[in-house]
C-alpha cells in the first residue's frame, strides 16, 4: 500500500513537471538540434517559447536580454533577461540611469524615474503575492518568485537613490537661481 502511494506521489510529481516545462523553440546552431532547454518559467503576459539564450529570436515576446552593452559601449553583453519596459536588469540600471537622457539633466526626468519606480513596485507587489501563494504549494515556484522580489527591489532601491540624487539636483539649481 505504502508502495502504491509512492507510485502515486511519483506521477504527480511527473504531470506537474510536464504540465511546468515547456521545451524552446530555439535551435543550437552547432549541432542542428532543437535546443534542449526550458522556456522561461516566470513571466509575465503571454508564454515566452524560446530560454534566455534564444529570448531574442521572438520579436513579439515581452522580454529581452539586457541591453546596457548597446547603451553603453564599454560593458560587456548581459546575460539578464529582463522585461522589454526596463530594457536593463537590476544590475546595469544604475548605470542606465545616469546614461540615458531620460533621467537625466531634463525638466522631466524626476517624473519618468517615479513612474518607473512606480511600475517596479507594482510587479515586485505582484510576484511577492505569487510567491506567497506558492509557498505552501509549491516550493520551486516560491523559490522563483523570491529570486525575482529580490531583483526588484534591488531596481527599487536603485531608482529611489536615483530620485533624492535628481531631488538635492533639482533644488540645488533652483536655489542656486
Amino acid at each position: 500500500n505504502n508502495n502504491n502511494n509512492n507510485l502515486n506521489n511519483k506521477i504527480e510529481d511527473e504531470s506537474k513537471i510536464k504540465e511546468s516545462f515547456q521545451q524552446c523553440h530555439g535551435f543550437n546552431n552547432r549541432t542542428k538540434r532543437r535546443c534542449a532547454n526550458s522556456c522561461l518559467m516566470d513571466y509575465i503576459g503571454p508564454r515566452p517559447i524560446y530560454c534566455a539564450e534564444h529570448i531574442h529570436l521572438d520579436p513579439d515576446c515581452w522580454y529581452q536580454k539586457c541591453s546596457i552593452a548597446s547603451i553603453d559601449s564599454k560593458q560587456k553583453p548581459c546575460k539578464e533577461v529582463v522585461l522589454k519596459e526596463f530594457s536593463v536588469c537590476h544590475k546595469h540600471l544604475d548605470d542606465f540611469l545616469k546614461i540615458d537622457e531620460r533621467f537625466n539633466s531634463n525638466p522631466i526626468a524626476l517624473q519618468t524615474t517615479k513612474n518607473l519606480l512606480k511600475r517596479v513596485t507594482e510587479l515586485s507587489n505582484q510576484f511577492r503575492a505569487e510567491a506567497n501563494a506558492a509557498r505552501s504549494v509549491d516550493q520551486e515556484l516560491f523559490q522563483r518568485k523570491s529570486k525575482l522580489i529580490t531583483k526588484f527591489h534591488s531596481m527599487q532601491d536603485t531608482l529611489i537613490s536615483h530620485i533624492t540624487k535628481l531631488k538635492a539636483t533639482t533644488e540645488a539649481t533652483t536655489t542656486a537661481v
